[in-house]
This record gives C-alpha cells, sequence and structure tokens, in this order.
C-alpha cells in the first residue's frame, strides 16, 4: 500500500544488514543504500502474489452477493490486462528495491545474518524517508521513487473492492471511473504484496523505477554464486537516527568500536543500542 509522507513522518524505519554491508551503507560523505533488482530478490513469487489475491477477493465477495455478476465479470476482466497485479520480465528489468521493517529487534530478522553460528548483523534506523535522498546527485530521482507498506493478507485489497462497490452502488453513472481507480491500484501494487508467511518481517520497500540511462549505475554483487543487479543511491546522512547490534556479537567492543567508526565517518548523535533478544548460540 503507497505511503504518503505524513504517515511516516518521525517513524523509524530499520534496515537490517550485515557487519560488512553497514561499512558499505555509512560513507563518510553520505549514506550509500543499495536497491536490488526486484527479479534477484529472494521471495521466489515476488510480483506474483496480487493477481492470484485479487480473483480469490473477486469471487468471494461475488458468492457473498456483495457484488453482482456486471460488477464480478468486470473486475475479472481486469486480471486479462496487461501489467495488471504480475509483472513481467521486461518490468523487473526496471525495478529496483531496498527493504526496510518496522520492527526494531526480531528475531526472525536477525537470522537472516546469521554467519557462522552467530547472530552477527546490525540494523540502521532511518527517519523521514521522504527527504532521504540526495537531490544535488539527481533532482530527478523522486520521479522514480515511492514508498509503500507490503501487504500479507487479502483484507487491504477486499477493503479497496468493497470501497469501489459501494461507491458504484451509489452512483452507477462513473462505474468505468471508479473501476478504473482499482486498474491503477493493480498495476502499481504487485510489489506490494507478499505471501504471509513473510509477515513477521513487517516490511515497508523503497521502490525506484529504473530509466535507460540508469543502465550505467548498475552494479553487481554476488550470493551463493549468482550475479545480483542493483543500483546504489545516497541519501542524507542525518537521517541516520540509531543503529542496533545483533545478538550474540561481543558487545561491549562492538559498541565501542562503532562509536569510533561514526565518529571518524562524521555521523553524529546516533543512538546506538543493543539486541534484547535472550539467545545464547
Amino acid at each position: 500500500m503507497f505511503l504518503n509522507s505524513n504517515e511516516l513522518e518521525n517513524k523509524i524505519l530499520y534496515h537490517y544488514t550485515t557487519p560488512e554491508g553497514l561499512l558499505g551503507i555509512l560513507q563518510s560523505d553520505s549514506v550509500k543504500l543499495r536497491l536490488t533488482k526486484a527479479s534477484a530478490l529472494n521471495d521466489m513469487m515476488e510480483g506474483k502474489i496480487l493477481k492470484e489475491r485479487y480473483k480469490s477477493v473477486c469471487t468471494k465477495l461475488y458468492r457473498e452477493g456483495k457484488m453482482n455478476k456486471k460488477e464480478y465479470e468486470f473486475l475479472m476482466e481486469n486480471t486479462k490486462l496487461d501489467n495488471n497485479g504480475e509483472l513481467k520480465e521486461s518490468e523487473y528489468r526496471k525495478m529496483y528495491i531496498c527493504s526496510f521493517s518496522l520492527e526494531r529487534d526480531s528475531l526472525p530478522m536477525w537470522n537472516y545474518y546469521v554467519k557462522g553460528g552467530g547472530y552477527q548483523g546490525y540494523n540502521i534506523g532511518f527517519q523521514n524517508p521522504f527527504i532521504w535522498c540526495e537531490l544535488s546527485d539527481n533532482y530527478l530521482i523522486h520521479r522514480f521513487l515511492r514508498i509503500c507498506k507490503v501487504e500479507y493478507s487479502e483484507e487491504i485489497l477486499e477493503s479497496l473492492l468493497m470501497e469501489c462497490i459501494d461507491s458504484v452502488h451509489k452512483s452507477p453513472e462513473y462505474f468505468g471511473e471508479i473501476y478504473g481507480d482499482v486498474y491503477s491500484a493493480l498495476s502499481w501494487g504487485a510489489l506490494e504484496h507478499k505471501l504471509e508467511c513473510f509477515s513477521h518481517e513487517k516490511e515497508i520497500r523503497l521502490i525506484y523505477t529504473a530509466s535507460d540511462e540508469d543502465e550505467e549505475k548498475i552494479q553487481y554483487r554476488t550470493k551463493n554464486g549468482v550475479l545480483i543487479p542493483y543500483i546504489e543511491i545516497p541519501f542524507f546522512k542525518e537521517t541516520v537516527k540509531e543503529i542496533t547490534i545483533g545478538p550474540l556479537v561481543e558487545r561491549k567492543l562492538a559498541v565501542e568500536n562503532l562509536k569510533e567508526f561514526l565518529d571518524l565517518r562524521g555521523y553524529k548523535d546516533i543512538d546506538i543500542k543493543v539486541s534484547n533478544v535472550p539467545i545464547r548460540y
């Protein structure tokens, strides 16, 4: 679900990363976040959930008598349109994502960063994402950058469809116009839906639609022997508000060295915390 600046104002969003990732993100001149190509993310169903979820909700509402046959057939026809509820490979090549969580100290999230038997990750807390971008680097970047909350169930989609149906029942003359809003929501929403098994992530996504000019900016890292494309975007250092050190990191030494590192790279007034997850190994 697309979020506006008021919904996220003063919220802290947490980006979990490896120790090596922390070093790469917190540069001396600015924060450098990597946005990974959508087709290279770890969820194999990425971009494919919304279409099936949409069809399921439409069928449910029709069977419950909350929409008539004409409305049902019109809504189901939307699933046949291009760019609707499922991203094509050509679109994947343009979409890059950086993920954040609303959870500061989540054991399942720390679990993504198990290294050598220990939960050796960090998370960086960012504030006010709509002013994150370094406009001096590329003033057009805000045109192609949006932020959204990931949905893990059918509830939001059902609510959207019911609002449209209720509106049509009140004003039948706006039938096509109102359902055009549904088409628009589906066209933009494919990367905003994931399976419920990922709900522990409580994910907020920064999504960037790359232009042809961005091809020269694409870089690669490796994971499990696979080349992973990404685009690096600079953000203001002042948006970093806190850093949490993961479980099983040697806390005293980690805090001391992190403070020194932040000072040397010019990060001021950062609240350093340690995980409260009570695991032994």
